[in-house]
């Protein structure tokens, strides 16, 4: 009897611990102080084109230059002083740095789509219209 109700319960918690782990790999929308940081799902793969430029709000999400960056999974960012992009492998660096990022581009600036999500994330309306960068995890 008792275990007629375990099994049922213990596949419960099994099904819940598989779907929190795959939520985990999905992209992440992240604040640095109202900034928005885009971090794309995981993967293994990607382009090796070269963004270079500074860091800087694009659009109200966080870019290089004039192109909004969605950063490899793993990104973090800090706020205790200017907002602070940290990419695993990759130096950190707070907005105005120069920084350099392999990828390549998901969004034409301008380009006409209704659904604005990119490597697993939806980027917000008024940062699609800049163009978005796909970056690539470090090697």
């Amino acid at each position: 009897m008792i275990l007629d109700r375990l099994v049922p319960a213990l596949a419960a918690v099994c099904a819940g611990s598989l779907l929190v782990g795959c939520a985990s790999d999905s992209g992440q929308v992240l604040d640095a102080d109202g900034v928005t940081v885009l971090v794309a799902e995981r993967t293994d793969s990607g382009d090796d084109a070269l963004l270079s430029g500074r860091l800087t709000d694009v659009g109200g999400c966080l870019g290089v230059d004039e192109t909004v960056v969605v950063w490899p999974a793993g990104t973090s960012v800090t706020t205790d002083g200017p907002a602070t992009v940290h990419v695993p492998g990759r130096p950190s660096a707070a907005l105005g740095d120069p920084m350099e990022v392999g990828g390549g581009v998901a969004l034409e600036p301008g380009e006409e789509r209704t659904d604005h999500r990119v490597a697993g994330v939806v980027v917000p309306a008024a940062c699609a219209a800049q163009g978005v960068w796909v970056a690539s995890p470090a090697s």
